[in-house]
């Protein structure tokens, strides 16, 4: 009663072929899935993390100030928390 002609069984090297296809697909995802989450942790952490100051510094932007103006105010600030060493440390 069933009229559809029956499809020849693969041959063993076809099915190696797709076997081999589809692990290599697997695998591709599941190291590209480990890697963008491991970017993903390592940008997380550095833009999260507190910075390397000792104490917090306020800085106070005036009203209209342009970006030229912002940016040398932050480059004045950025190093004033700094100690310079004195002594030669042997």
């Amino acid at each position: 009663m069933n009229d559809s002609p029956e499809l020849p069984e693969p041959s063993s090297r076809a099915r190696r072929r797709v076997t081999w296809a589809v692990s290599a697909f697997v695998f591709l995802l599941i190291a590209g899935a480990t890697v963008a989450g491991g970017g993903f942790v390592m940008l997380h952490r550095a833009y999260s993390d507190p910075g390397p100051l000792a104490e917090p510094i306020t800085i106070v932007i005036p009203a209209g100030a342009s970006g030229y103006k912002i940016a040398q105010s932050l480059t004045a600030v950025s190093y004033t928390h700094l100690t310079l060493p004195t002594k030669r440390i042997v």
